[in-house]
């Protein structure tokens, strides 16, 4: 059982802490998070997988993730709640305390709940605590000394404040697509008069064709404010509330900024609260690069007129901006 006291002493630390859900913890691409790039045995702390069972601690080797075997933190050994972790690196969650907050385990004969790694579910949270500067108390006031002719030294800074919990406002929606610049056809030309020697009349003017249809259009998306790294968990949907007309995406293309990194955006359509996806097998996409495209999409379903369409950042790792086009 891991002691509230022996982590307090600096038992349990951790290299970084993922806080996106992983689909696969033994696919061998599980190399970074927060801007940190895994050693070999190093400890990693989950905090949002899809079940929070598979939450806490565990240990990378070639990409994989797996729980350590060592005691107290292997599964089937046993924590309390109140149980902290140290995390050691990364961008955003350097020197960072994680606690844990929440389980579903049963109460201890130590007191309080214990949780059982791998059988009870786990929920962490970031105490935005900062190793080591924790001030003591203050000590008497000495006699005023004489007053000097020299300046003293200037103080150091103070810490930074904490990163904003609100996320920033959301991308303007991209234009409509351009009306088409092909002409309908010329209507057929009436009938001539009879032969005459005096002129007929000439015949009426054929009806004008249909109209050309509509050309291509494009749906433009973003995420991110261009500082911070993306936490796919915070970003907002991007909602265009009604489809002016039906259609069929034919090709998508995403880029991303702030370094090599890898993003998914699922496209969904239906009324608020019930949407559904319409992507299939091909969401738009960057897999450890800066771009992803698919210029041939055929396995998307098709939107209807009056649809709301909701574009949702299902992962985001590294970027700190994400733009993209969706063709139809």
């Amino acid at each position: 059982m891991i002691h509230l006291s022996q982590i307090r002493m600096g038992a349990v630390s951790v290299a970084a802490v993922i806080q996106s859900p992983i689909a696969d913890l033994a696919s061998g691409s599980n190399t970074t998070a927060d801007g940190y790039t895994f050693l070999a045995e190093d400890y990693i702390l989950l905090t949002a997988q899809t079940s929070s069972i598979e939450n806490g601690i565990y240990i990378h080797a070639g990409g994989s993730l797996t729980r350590p075997t060592v005691a107290n933190l292997r599964a089937g050994e046993s924590m309390l709640i109140g149980a902290e972790v140290y995390v050691l690196n990364g961008t955003d969650n350097a020197t960072d305390r994680f606690v844990l907050t929440g389980s579903d385990g049963s109460a201890s004969t130590y007191g309080g709940i214990e949780c059982v790694i791998g059988t009870n579910t786990q929920v962490w949270q970031n105490r935005n605590d900062l190793i080591g500067v924790i001030t003591g108390p203050t000590g008497p006031t000495g006699p005023a000394g004489a007053d000097s002719t020299v300046a003293g030294p200037t103080g150091p800074t103070g810490p930074a404040g904490a990163d904003s919990t609100v996320a920033g406002p959301t991308g303007p929606t991209g234009p409509a697509g351009a009306d088409s610049t092909v002409a309908g056809p010329t209507g057929p030309t009436g009938p001539a008069g009879a032969d005459s020697t005096v002129a007929g009349p000439t015949g009426t003017t054929g009806p004008t064709g249909p109209a050309g249809a509509d050309g291509a259009g494009s749906i433009s998306f973003s995420f991110g404010d261009g500082v911070n790294a993306i936490v796919a968990a915070d970003a907002p949907d991007l909602v265009i509330p009604y489809a002016d007309r039906a259609a069929t995406a034919s090709a998508w293309y995403v880029e991303g900024q702030g370094g090599t990194g890898s993003c998914e955006i699922d496209v969904l359509v239906g009324a608020s609260g019930s949407e559904s996806s319409i992507a299939g097998t091909e969401k738009p996409t960057i897999s450890a690069s800066t771009a992803g495209s698919d210029a041939t999409l055929t396995s998307w379903a098709a939107i209807s007129a009056g649809d709301r369409i909701t574009l949702q950042l299902s992962s985001s790792s590294t970027f700190k901006y994400i733009t993209g086009k969706i063709i139809y």
